[in-house]
């Protein structure tokens, strides 16, 4: 009898140890699992080349870079509802082409993850055209040249000003010169293109001082225009 309480005792304090045995290897456990590593958001940072600017003009390529972060630059994919964009050797670099006729106003690029389609980066930029070019006649548009500087002339040139986009060329489709010579009857002359041909070529050609030349009705065309625009006259005098 005497030998049966003890073991029932041997029994009860084994029992009473089981919850702290368990609850110490449970502890282990816990203490030695490692965090779930978090993966980093994806997002792309979508910026023009030229000089951080926001602006697009129509008709030519507007170079944009892409920065992508937490996901690889291949399962990105650019859109816009108003423009293309055309790959170039740097893959981080897309030529973007406006397909709107907007001569104002602004658009989005949107890079969504090519697989999933889940949009990651929006960002907004200015819709502008090209500005008109100024026409010059020996670098100037108004004032005196005088009759030798005035016959090295073969054509009306023009600027654009502080717009230095590579590969932005605006044509000049056509004009009206008059000459007036000193004493004499002025005369008219419509030509086509820049260039001085024909009758307009001896005109400039017969300069002397005192004649007056005024390039008027100017009309010029340039990327993503859809008819030729106005600019402005030129007014030389031969000194």
């Amino acid at each position: 009898m005497r030998l049966s309480l003890c073991f029932l005792g041997f029994l009860f304090a084994l029992a009473a140890l089981q919850p702290n045995l368990y609850a110490q290897k449970s502890g282990n456990k816990s203490k030695s699992k490692k965090p779930a590593k978090q993966e980093t958001p994806a997002s792309v940072l979508i910026e023009s080349t030229e000089e951080s600017l926001t602006v697009f003009y129509g008709g030519i390529d507007n170079p944009v870079r892409i920065t992508p972060t937490g996901i690889d630059i291949a399962n990105v994919e650019l859109s816009s509802d108003k423009a293309t964009f055309t790959p170039t050797s740097d893959a981080h670099v897309f030529n973007v082409k406006l397909t709107t006729t907007q001569r104002a106003g602004m658009f989005s690029i949107k890079a969504s993850n090519k697989k999933s389609g889940a949009l990651i980066s929006e960002k907004q930029f200015s819709i502008k055209t090209i500005p008109d070019p100024q026409i010059q006649f020996f670098g100037i548009t108004s004032g005196e040249v005088s009759a030798s500087d005035a016959k090295t002339q073969t054509e009306l040139k023009m600027s654009l000003g502080d717009l230095k986009r590579p590969g932005v060329q605006c044509q000049i489709v056509s004009f009206t010169m008059m000459h007036t010579p000193a004493g004499k009857p002025a005369a008219r002359f419509e030509a086509s293109g820049s260039a001085f041909k024909g009758a307009v070529a001896q005109a400039i050609q017969a300069a002397s001082v005192g004649d007056q030349y005024q390039f008027t009705n100017i009309k010029a065309r340039c990327p993503g225009d859809q008819a030729s625009r106005a600019v402005n006259n030129v007014a030389i005098t031969i000194k």
